[in-house]
């Protein structure tokens, strides 16, 4: 993975600090919204489907009364995210590589919600975002996997929504290169004195393998996406063991070499990361692996030296899991 070359404390700071409708319209109306984590995959496919009802009639009818209905933000991401997720996601894709992408989009309040014809704006350039994505990746096996929709930023006549999109990318398949010892970062490739393998290294063959063995099968899909993070040494097990690989070095620059049986290990403790922390109605959706450097200077002044800090992070991307309904 690309290296960031970034001061030490600002690669650890931000991780440690902090890891209805108005009226009735003359169109479709929403089903009634209850809690998703207590529901079946019918319930929340009848909410995604009443609200897609509703966006098509605002689409082909925008001046008629059910554009100007509103539905506060909070509903209004849960259904925008359902909808990317059910619309263009597939959970089920077999991949070997994730790649995300990020976008932001205002729109315009009206006592603190968000109308139809905005909703609608609002879900369209999302959407394109995604198609955006997808046209950028140079491959022809690739697949969204998870959308996440949240709010940026609320402001008293404005909101900002953001979207976190995940595609996943097949790979040509490198079963056969699991078994050797791979530079820890940096995209150095093996370390078994063949130099082959670049640009991947460690952290990617740890990701390539924890999602692999992550089972969802095809045509499904996730709402309610969340996240947790972490690096290093940041969790450690019962023996004062760091979950993920962390290194410091002091004044020549050596790239560790991790070990079958090391990034055997990494993968493992990244699964059990997962476990750990994983809400108790969602499942795992995918893994992201990638290594990080701060270059520093220590000692103090005079006598001050190179030193490296290099780490792996992980994020993990949780939802709860629907089986999307075979078309008859």
């Amino acid at each position: 993975m690309k290296t960031k070359s970034i001061y030490i404390l600002a690669l650890l700071i931000p991780f440690i600090i902090g890891f209805q409708s108005c009226y009735k319209a003359d169109g479709p109306q929403l089903s009634e919204r209850q809690d998703i984590s207590q529901t079946d995959s019918e319930i929340v496919l009848k909410k995604i489907e009443d609200f897609k009802e509703k966006l098509d009639f605002v689409r082909i009818t925008p001046g008629t009364k059910s554009g100007f209905e509103t539905i506060d933000i909070i509903t209004a991401e849960w259904h925008v995210e359902a909808l990317a997720n059910y619309m263009y996601a597939d959970a089920g894709f077999d991949f070997e590589h994730v790649q995300f992408g990020t976008a932001s989009v205002s729109v315009p309040l009206t006592d603190g919600e968000v109308s139809f014809i905005h909703l609608l704006q609002l879900y369209d350039e999302l959407a394109q975002h995604i198609l955006n994505q997808s046209d950028a990746i140079n491959s022809d096996n690739k697949q969204l996997i998870v959308a996440d929709v949240f709010i940026e930023d609320q402001q008293e006549d404005i909101a900002v929504f953001g979207i976190t999109s995940g595609f996943a990318i097949g790979g040509p398949g490198f079963g056969w290169l699991y078994n050797s010892p791979w530079y820890w970062g940096w995209d150095l490739g093996r370390c078994d004195g063949s130099g082959t393998g670049a640009p991947l290294d460690a952290a990617d063959i740890i990701r390539i393998q924890a999602n692999i063995e992550v089972p969802t099968p095809a045509e499904s899909f996730y709402t309610d996406v969340s996240f947790f993070e972490s690096f290093g040494c940041l969790h450690q097990n019962q023996n004062g063991d760091c979950f993920l690989f962390e290194d410091f070095q002091e004044f020549e620059l050596i790239h560790a070499c991790l070990s079958p049986a090391e990034i055997t290990m990494y993968k493992n403790n990244v699964h059990t990361l997962a476990n750990m922390h994983k809400p108790s109605n969602k499942t795992v959706v995918l893994y992201d692996v990638w290594d990080d450097t701060a270059f520093a200077l220590c000692g103090t002044y005079p006598n001050q030296y190179d030193c490296w800090f290099m780490v792996h992070f992980l994020k993990v991307t949780y939802g709860i899991w629907h089986q999307r309904p075979i078309e008859q």
